[in-house]
């Protein structure tokens, strides 16, 4: 998902987005995007330091937007999955899935070594993934046959 956001975080795709978006509003009947009219800040906040940031065109503006909307969402997912403890959980997540229970995840059971017994866990396991076998792993949705 990341590669395909900066995949796409280009001048090229911006504009390729933006002529589909004029022509798809064209068809439906609507008017072509337009700038509001530029506004002055309320004299209370307005300290005639600056002169406003205005876009020349609708394109400029929705560019800003585009690339803004792009950055946000790159940046989210970032921290996202790279929060500390994620590797943790997605490695409980592969064990419970893969039923693996070796002694490459006893640092798992050290640390949650409260909440469950390793003995235990295994004959669940064993269960569990004899009753039902992984029909497809699509990364994090694993779907199960019955």
């Amino acid at each position: 998902m990341l590669f395909f956001l900066q995949s796409i975080r280009t001048e090229e795709n911006y504009k390729q987005w933006w002529q589909k978006i004029k022509k798809e509003a064209e068809e439906i009947g609507i008017d072509e995007p337009r700038l509001l009219r530029k506004k002055r800040a309320p004299q209370r906040f307005d300290d005639h330091s600056s002169t406003g940031n205005y876009h020349s065109s609708p394109e400029d503006h929705y560019r800003a937007i585009y690339f803004e909307a792009l950055d946000a969402t790159t940046s989210c997912i970032q921290n996202r999955f790279e929060q500390e403890g994620f590797q943790t959980y997605s490695r409980l997540e592969q064990l419970l899935i893969r039923g693996d229970t070796g002694s490459e995840n006893d640092d798992l059971f050290d640390l949650y070594h409260d909440d469950f017994n390793r003995s235990t866990l295994e004959a669940q396991l064993f269960c569990f993934h004899s009753n039902y076998s992984i029909k497809e792993d699509i990364g994090i949705a694993i779907s199960f046959n019955y």
